[in-house]
């Protein structure tokens, strides 16, 4: 994903994947940790190569139009999550016609530090 806002605290911050499968559920993963799992130890479907780098911490299912997710995380207005670093990753499940997880795979991964002002 690109990010298209910035992460201030009291504000949304919006990101943007794009190049996903035209047939598919997204999972917008934020973690507060990186981690390094091979899609293919997480479903059978997973494709060699691609890997889970943010911790499922927090998960949000989209429907990706004509193949971006658009994602957003409204950001509370607390000062003590200043400095905050958090992780993101977009990952697909590619679906057949027929509803079937055909394929999983993962976009890159953003670091983002939450920020005040």
């Amino acid at each position: 994903p690109a990010a298209t806002s910035l992460p201030w605290i009291g504000s949304t911050f919006r990101s943007v994947a794009t190049g996903r499968p035209a047939l598919a559920l997204a999972l917008r993963v934020f973690g507060f940790s990186t981690t390094s799992i091979p899609m293919p130890l997480i479903l059978p479907q997973g494709v060699p190569g691609c890997t889970l780098l943010a911790s499922p911490d927090h998960l949000t299912v989209y429907l990706p139009a004509a193949g971006i997710v658009q994602a957003q995380l409204v950001i509370p207005n607390t000062v003590a999550l200043a400095g905050v670093v958090l992780h993101q990753q977009v990952v697909p499940l590619e679906l057949s016609g027929t509803g079937d997880i055909t394929a999983l795979t993962g976009t890159n991964a953003l670091t983002l530090t939450i920020g005040s002002f």
